[in-house]
């Protein structure tokens, strides 16, 4: 663990002639060598259509890779069949396939999300609320960030057609127990939605241990290039999902006849995955995953949640420092935010000192609503300051930085 900076060529440079310190991981992992050279090793040596869209030697090439590829997701998630593992651009895509797909019945028109949910979990169901006539509760939160599993128990009900959850929070930082919630759904008939993007990248995902019926992830949250994810979908469940997406590359046979086009679409996960897709990302991806397993989700986890619990034991030290939630009950797993009591002091002054102010170091956050703004309004807080770890971040970098913090509220007074 000592030199697993080396594996990530960022590091090697200077950024205005000052060492980069990356706590914004929440946002996106910075890239190892082995994912770059996984994907300029396709368009190096590829660079063409995968074999179901062309039709030589080299696409076949292409297309064994992608389905190796979509074994290796399988394998990463645990789950049943390499069937259930669509390709999507990001958890967003992801999660509005089953916004507009998920097949609903009369007498179950309810979906339930939180409080704590990302906007890309939210605005999904809610347009498509107002298009497919389903009704939307979301529960709010217990102030110390964890979920009230009494108050989702009397929520679920046999109106409920799904229950959609982050594992855990972009803002709490706190893992939320999928597995009882998945249970207490199931209990109702209803099926259970999980946005791993801030999860799985940092700890170990088992879809069938915690009887996940959908769940969505990023690549890049994984270290994998921007533009892939991945839709895990439980069979027999995909079965029934309606088209989304089609085009080229999902159609058995078209035709048109009396003027009308009737159309047979290919089984999944191939009906869901319309047009090129993203050869290159899903080859990085594998890479990524690659990756995770060799260095271990042991210890990615035990680092990552040493760090975070270091962190909190500094930041707590500051007065001028409100964290977003308490922690008493349950500790931050891989991130932590926070904002300034006094309202004379900004956070953007110091995300820009951050930048700028130092002598020797360049220190990347994220300054904002993180895409949570109910969240945040919940919490009392219009933006917060969000610190995230990975195996590659340090307790020196997190004392550099709260030393950092001291010096910037010093300044202030």
């Amino acid at each position: 663990m000592r030199n697993i900076k080396n594996e990530f060529p960022v590091f090697a440079r200077k950024i205005s002639g000052k060492k980069l310190i990356y706590f914004d991981n929440a946002c996106t992992l910075l890239k190892p060598k082995p994912v770059i050279e996984a994907v300029c090793g396709y368009y190096k040596n590829l660079g063409v259509c995968s074999g179901d869209r062309s039709s030589h030697q080299l696409s076949w090439q292409v297309q064994k890779e992608i389905e190796e590829a979509r074994e290796a997701v399988k394998e990463f998630i645990n789950a049943s069949s390499s069937k259930e593992i669509i390709w999507t651009r990001n958890s967003t895509e992801g999660i509005n396939l089953v916004a507009a797909s998920f097949p609903l019945e009369k007498q179950r028109n309810e979906v339930i999300l939180t409080v704590l949910e990302h906007h890309s979990n939210l605005l999904p169901f809610y347009e498509q609320s107002r298009r497919r006539r389903f009704k939307i509760k979301i529960l709010p939160i217990n102030k110390d960030g964890t979920l009230d599993l009494g108050l989702l128990k009397k929520a679920i009900s046999k109106k409920t057609a799904l229950v959609a959850v982050s594992h855990l929070s972009n803002v709490t930082g706190l893992v939320y127990p999928i597995k009882e919630i998945a249970q207490l759904a199931h209990r109702q008939g209803a099926k259970i939605l999980v946005d791993d993007a801030q999860y799985i990248a940092t700890h170990r995902e088992d879809v069938k241990y915690n009887q996940v019926d959908f769940m969505v992830f990023s690549g890049h949250k994984i270290g994998a290039p921007t533009g892939i994810g991945a839709l895990y979908i439980k069979e027999p469940l995909i079965k029934k999902m309606l088209p989304y997406n089609v085009g080229g590359g999902t159609v058995q046979s078209v035709e048109i006849k009396g003027g009308k086009i009737r159309a047979e679409y290919l089984a999944h996960p191939f009906k869901f995955e319309a047009g090129i897709q993203h050869y290159a990302g899903i080859i990085g991806l594998k890479a990524a995953i690659d990756f995770l397993k060799k260095t271990g989700y042991g210890k990615i986890t035990g680092r990552v949640e040493a760090l975070s619990l270091y962190a909190l034991g500094r930041l707590q030290r500051i007065p001028e420092v409100r964290l977003l939630i308490d922690y008493e009950a349950s500790n931050p797993s891989s991130l932590i935010c926070f904002c300034f009591d006094h309202k004379k002091v900004s956070l953007y002054d110091f995300n820009l000192f951050l930048n700028h102010g130092l002598k020797d170091y360049f220190i990347a956050v994220r300054c904002g609503h993180h895409c949570a703004q109910p969240l945040h309004r919940f919490l009392g807080a219009e933006i917060s300051m969000r610190l995230s770890f990975f195996i590659y971040n340090t307790e020196k970098e997190i004392d550099i930085f709260c030393g950092a913090l001291a010096g910037f509220l010093k300044r202030k007074k």
